[in-house]
């Protein structure tokens, strides 16, 4: 008689657990529009590309959280979008200007894509 042994199982998905492909924020590989958006913005030497993903999953989270269960993880996105667009500033040399600019043009650019304004 063959017997089969038990696979532990942990805690959280399991190895080969394909549900969050099937559903919710991963459940499509990336729009034409965002793999346009991210090559447009993959080559730059600094942390653009890495901003430029970060506001595209902010943005996906935001459009399938139809009853709000997401939005303390797109808070949490948010703010990193802004340190992450501070550190940047601090890399480029941008002044605070101009980095005030920066993140209120994009902060409406989120807004305006998910129709808050």
């Amino acid at each position: 008689m063959h017997v089969t042994p038990r696979v532990k199982i942990h805690k959280g998905g399991q190895p080969g657990n394909v549900n969050a492909l099937k559903s919710g924020i991963y459940s499509a590989a990336l729009t034409p529009e965002e793999e346009s958006e991210l090559a447009i913005v993959a080559a730059q030497p600094d942390l653009i590309a890495e901003i430029a993903l970060l506001r595209l999953v902010i943005r996906r989270a935001a459009m399938h959280d139809e009853n709000g269960t997401l939005l303390k993880d797109i808070a949490t996105g948010v703010d990193t979008l802004a340190r992450a667009m501070k550190v940047n500033r601090t890399l480029s040399g941008e002044t605070a200007r101009q980095f005030e600019k920066t993140l209120v043009d994009v902060l409406d650019s989120l807004a305006d894509e998910l129709g808050l304004k």
